[in-house]
């Protein structure tokens, strides 16, 4: 009975570090790749990472990946075509 805990305990400790694992290494941004813009115009980025955008406009918009709207205010109008 005891053997059979220990390896519960175990198997349930090793499962939860890897479940754990790509949560840390999610997260391997640097200080350098940080950009802060404002202003008016175009803005033309490529990359492999997270944009947070926020303000009032209209943001056209084209990639291949995920597109993830949070709206802090409730009030957005998301219009979504070609997915």
């Amino acid at each position: 009975m005891k053997r059979m805990f220990s390896m519960l305990l175990a198997t349930m400790l090793m499962a939860a570090s890897l479940g754990f694992a790509p949560a840390v290494l999610a997260d391997n941004a640097s200080a350098e790749a940080d950009v802060n813009v404002a202003g008016i115009g175009k803005l033309s980025a490529q990359g492999d990472g997270i944009a947070v955008l926020s303000g009032k406009g209209i943001i056209d918009l084209s990639g291949n990946g995920i597109l993830w709207v949070k709206d802090f205010n409730g009030d957005a109008k998301i219009e979504v075509t070609g997915y």
